[in-house]
């Protein structure tokens, strides 16, 4: 191999890991903003963390049925 050629090869390998570091910093902002934007919507809903009583909700929505009353 020539002088050149080693340069050239060199210089080739330097941009390569200069473009897998920016490859990995940009993977991390990436996930790291849609992991905020994920968590900042579930946290944000009303009633997430509300428990529901999910017979005392059938009840009322079978009754409402039967009575022929509208939901909405």
């Amino acid at each position: 191999m020539y002088g050149t050629e080693i340069l050239g090869v060199k210089h080739r390998d330097d941009w390569r890991y200069v473009a897998m570091v920016i490859d990995r910093l940009l993977l991390l902002i990436f996930f790291g903003i849609t992991l905020g934007g994920t968590l900042g919507v579930l946290l944000s809903a009303p009633h997430v963390f509300e428990s529901v009583d999910q017979r005392a909700v059938l009840r009322r929505l079978v009754q409402l049925y039967h009575s022929g009353g509208q939901l909405f």
